[in-house]
């Protein structure tokens, strides 16, 4: 057999530009070197004699041969001519006229910039004008027009909208020019990226929000912003910008960092942002305002959100509430606009229920507590508050501010709700009170257009717990509307922490049979299941696996992120459904017997006698807790007959639940082995 290699074919002719630059060209119509530089690829008759003379330099013959971005976007059947009504909204497929783009920018400025001070709206102008000619302009334009619909278009068709901002999106990031070697870092470009973020947060991407922020803060590395002496070389004007953008990435990333449980990599801009004469006074002031809040996620609150929440101590939970409390800030902020404080008394609310959950994490609440922060009814407290604050501004005021303040609103209601199924028993008054601020805080949240399916599951799951527990409360019948009641007076027409769900006081599930329990107990069969079914790979696939993850994940819930990310998305107050397990699985391990009583029975018999005896011990304090998922962990894992510090160790286990996750896929996992008691082999003397 010939093994002699096949020669490439002779190319008898090549390109111009191929041909001036003296590279090999394949001699197609549109060939790979052009292709891969985006040039316009031609053959012309009329050849220059070949000399070293004639030849150009690379850089010079690729802009003379570039394809103009007119011709580029041309091809997408998106051009800056008139073809869209002014007053409309854009429809991608067809067009984005000059002078839609342009209608925006009030729209911007009012409710963007505010919060964003960095692309003033000549420059923004400035942009569109050159967008035809520039990749870098376009990218930024079609990202502004996607972050200003966003925020400004709340009341729109969800679908329409969204569909929109992830076409801008994508354009955005289509649209920029590669960072080959050579390239120069701007602001430009770090602005894009983050409102590329935005966009993105606000869809639900969050992963791809994450990275763009990444790139983001990059560029603002890049641009030298903490080198004093490159600062110095600046005008006032600036200066004070390119501080202000240093802190927009440094905001935006300490909520990420709390959001996706990401660490932070900024440190602290060395000051505020320089006074700028060009700045509105009020816009520096609001944005000052926000700075200061944000740095109250100083990096101890940060790891000790993401990492080992057992050194939250009380001493540092009582030092962070009056940071907290600052009266003068709160002097501060109601000289604002309606707009800024909104913005900022909500993230006040959301950063105090995050201390409340960690201080709950490492069981530090009480009954008598003289710190707020430390006091089992906190989330109810801010609860009311939060109704007198925002029944005094707009809804539009609230939306305006998107994906970022719906985060915050979700996991204060998610907490709220939380307290009032599994909290203390009050006074029916009380409890009436309790059960209409959350129908109010319902209907703000409801009232998002950009609320993800997800978030919205797991509320709609706790208000109907609330619905079932408290029936003879005629107010917590409305809780089963989906449509807003009217508690929420601006109505014209997140999921919570796992440390909250899973860590509260007074757990009622280990007093009184849950919903779910005596769902379990009324479908028990004739045949009820066995511990041997549930290892059954044909019955029940991967099955075993899957109850071993969630074993792993109540164990390690503070360690792993993915850990706390499986589990916060948990509804059954038992741990024992949903992203575990689907809803025949579910009932199946809930009535599988051992010993007599099925796990569900075994469950709330151990958490209630567990609960009975801390009561006797803490009975002077008044501190009764009970943590639901250390305690349930260790319940369900004799019951199935497993041994924790050994899944601890299986290697073939935790390389499983590293690379897979819950879904297995082909893979196979044989169980815990066996422990083995033969004696082991001693060296001889």
């Amino acid at each position: 057999m010939d093994t002699t290699p096949l020669k490439k074919p002779q190319v008898s002719r090549a390109c111009d530009p191929c041909r001036r630059r003296k590279v090999r060209c394949n001699g197609q119509h549109r060939c790979q070197q052009c292709e891969h530089l985006d040039l316009l690829c031609t053959y012309s008759d009329n050849q220059r004699a070949r000399s070293r003379k004639n030849a150009l330099r690379r850089g010079t013959v690729i802009s003379e041969y570039k394809i103009p971005l007119t011709q580029d976007l041309k091809s997408e059947h998106i051009s800056t001519s008139l073809l869209v009504p002014a007053a409309s909204s854009p429809d991608l497929s067809v067009a984005l006229s000059t002078a839609y783009l342009h209608s925006l920018i009030p729209k911007y400025m009012a409710y963007v910039y505010p919060f964003n001070p960095i692309m003033t709206d000549k420059e923004i102008r400035e942009s569109i004008r050159k967008m035809a000619t520039d990749r870098d302009h376009a990218a930024f334009v079609y990202a502004f027009t996607g972050v200003t619909i966003d925020l400004t278009q709340s009341n729109a068709a969800t679908s329409h909208v969204s569909e929109q901002i992830n076409e801008l999106a994508g354009r955005a990031i289509e649209l920029r020019s590669p960072l080959l070697p050579g390239f120069r870092p701007s602001i430009l470009r770090a602005v894009t990226s983050v409102y590329i973020q935005m966009c993105y947060m606000s869809l639900g991407q969050y992963d791809l929000g994450f990275f763009y922020l990444r790139e983001a803060i990059s560029m603002v590395h890049l641009l030298r912003i903490e080198d004093k002496a490159v600062m110095a070389s600046l005008d006032l004007s600036e200066r004070s910008r390119r501080q202000r953008l240093y802190w927009l990435c440094f905001i935006h990333e300490r909520f990420m960092s709390i959001f996706h449980f990401s660490p932070a990599t900024l440190s602290p801009y060395a000051q505020f942002p320089e006074d700028d004469p060009s700045l509105d006074p009020g816009v520096s002031q609001g944005w000052t305002q926000v700075i200061k809040t944000f740095l109250l996620l100083e990096p101890t609150f940060i790891s000790l959100w993401i990492g080992d929440r057992s050194q939250v101590t009380v001493a540092w939970v009582e030092q962070k509430h009056r940071e907290l409390d600052d009266e003068l800030w709160e002097l501060e902020v109601s000289m604002l606009s309606d707009l800024q404080q909104a913005d900022l008394v909500v993230t006040r609310q959301w950063m105090r229920t995050l201390l409340w959950q960690m201080a709950m994490s490492n069981c530090l609440l009480s009954s008598h507590a003289s710190c707020p922060s430390l006091s089992l009814e906190m989330p109810l407290r801010l609860s009311s508050q939060l109704r007198q604050f925002l029944t005094k501004i707009s809804q539009n005021t609230i939306q305006i501010h998107g994906s970022s303040i719906l985060s915050k609103l979700l996991e204060i209601i998610n907490t709220i709700a939380d307290v009032v199924i599994h909290g203390p028993q009050v006074t029916l008054e009380e409890t009436t009170s309790r059960i209409d601020d959350i129908l109010f805080l319902k209907d703000v949240i409801f009232s998002f257009r950009n609320l993800q399916q997800v978030s919205k599951k797991i509320l709609i799951e706790k208000l109907h717990l609330i619905r079932e527990q408290f029936a003879h409360i005629e107010v917590a019948s409305q809780l089963n509307a989906m449509e807003p009641t009217g508690h929420y007076i601006y109505v014209t027409p997140t999921t919570t922490s796992f440390n909250t769900l899973h860590n509260i006081t007074h757990i009622n599930m280990a007093i009184s049979p849950s919903p779910d329990s005596s769902i379990a107990q009324n479908n028990t069969t004739a045949n009820p299941p066995s511990i041997a079914d549930l290892q059954n790979s044909i019955t029940f696939p991967t099955l075993w696996y899957r109850l071993h993850v969630l074993l792993y994940d109540l164990q390690h819930f503070n360690q792993r992120p993915d850990s706390r990310e499986r589990l916060e998305t948990v509804t059954d107050l038992s741990y024992i459904g949903s992203p575990y397990f689907n809803e025949d699985e579910t009932l199946a391990i809930k009535n599988t017997v051992v010993h007599g009583k099925t796990i569900a029975q075994i469950i709330e018999q151990e958490l209630q006698d567990r609960l009975e005896r801390r009561i006797k011990k803490r009975v002077d304090s008044g501190d009764f807790r009970v943590c639901a998922a250390h305690d349930l962990a260790p319940i369900l894992a004799a019951t199935l007959g497993s041994n924790l510090k050994q899944l601890d160790k299986d290697k073939r286990f935790l390389l499983l639940i590293n690379s897979r996750g819950l879904d297995l896929g082909e893979d196979k996992w044989e169980g815990l082995a066996a422990k083995s008691f033969a004696p082991k082999n001693k060296r001889k003397k």
